[in-house]
């Protein structure tokens, strides 16, 4: 048994104007969340301190650390860089 056109073209045609209702407040949303607080990540030295974890989760990959030891050595050493960085 065929779905009745009619049926077809009313959920298509509630899936077609839900789309842009939903773009509507997800741009509603992020507008709201622009202003002097939300502008993006601002980190000292976000390179070195992504290099930083690249390195600490490639050991633990390779597995030359654990997972506990990779997250706890990219800590401190990113809070050193960071540290140094602002010449704390």
């Amino acid at each position: 048994m065929h779905p009745r056109p009619s049926l077809v073209a009313a959920v298509a045609l509630a899936a077609a104007s839900a789309a842009p209702a939903l773009a509507q407040t997800e741009i509603s949303w992020w507008h709201a969340m622009t202003g002097a607080n939300s502008r993006g990540v601002r980190l000292v030295n976000l390179p070195q301190v992504r290099d930083i974890e690249n390195e600490e989760f490639e050991k633990m990959l390779a597995g030359e650390q654990t997972t506990q030891a990779a997250l706890d050595n990219a800590v401190r050493r990113a809070d050193e860089a960071i540290s140094q960085a602002l010449g704390n």
